[in-house]
């Protein structure tokens, strides 16, 4: 049935064609949640274009419905009419939360998570979760391909980073100076969280199978000044 969601933004990516996606953690019940919309989630309710939607942001979704299946367990259906921003949490208590939330490994989507290419993909209806956050045990390695942000990680692994801070305001085109910002925080901080999610089912050309790509969502370090997209941080 349906339930009062309220979460704390702890991925916020961007999609293609001006949208973005949102997930978080339930701070009643401390499960990891996606709020969802009939359609995809319009870039205006991002804060940097004036809505509530941000990093360290607690949002209340309104009454929710859960919606997901595997591996997309998280999702829950909202109204975009009735979300309200509750408060800002302050960069101590959202890593306090982040690390409370964290898991041990990606072992947690279970064996359905395979390399495929030099990429990691769950076959669509299968996986325990699509949204996990993992300590960095090393120095993320991130770079631009092809007008592409990517992430370079274990065995030769590449993936995509949608977090929607490292790109422009048309939310396609990598911001380099966020980018050189971050890198900078990183080599100064004592630890790094790295918010990882399941992209939405897609068959590459030549695949019989539909896939969930993994993908790196959101970088997370506690002395980046530019961590929220609010202009009034």
């Amino acid at each position: 049935g349906a339930s009062v969601v309220k979460a704390l933004i702890t991925d916020l990516t961007r999609m293609y064609d001006y949208h973005a996606c949102a997930a978080g953690v339930d701070i009643d019940t401390g499960k990891r949640v996606r709020p969802v919309q009939l359609g995809r989630l319009s870039s205006r309710l991002l804060a940097s274009r004036g809505g509530p939607l941000d990093v360290g942001n607690v949002v209340d979704f309104g009454r929710c419905r859960p919606c997901g299946k595997a591996p997309e367990i998280e999702d829950v259906r909202f109204d975009p009419r009735g979300v309200r921003l509750l408060k800002s949490m302050a960069s101590p208590e959202f890593f306090a939360t982040l690390r409370r939330s964290a898991a041990e490994s990606l072992d947690v989507i279970g064996p359905a998570l395979v390399r495929f290419g030099n990429a990691l993909t769950t076959v669509s209806g299968k996986g325990s979760r699509s949204l996990v956050i993992l300590r960095a045990t090393e120095m993320p390695i991130i770079t631009i391909n092809n007008g592409r942000l990517r992430f370079k990680w274990l065995d030769g692994i590449w993936l995509s980073v949608t977090d929607v801070r490292l790109y422009g305001h048309d939310l396609a085109t990598p911001d380099e100076e966020k980018l050189a910002s971050l890198r900078r925080a990183m080599q100064s901080a004592d630890e790094m969280l790295l918010s990882f999610g399941l992209g939405r089912a897609w068959q590459q050309p030549g695949d019989d199978q539909e896939r969930h790509y993994l993908q790196l969502n959101n970088i997370h370090v506690p002395n980046w000044p530019d961590w929220r997209l609010s202009p009034e941080r």
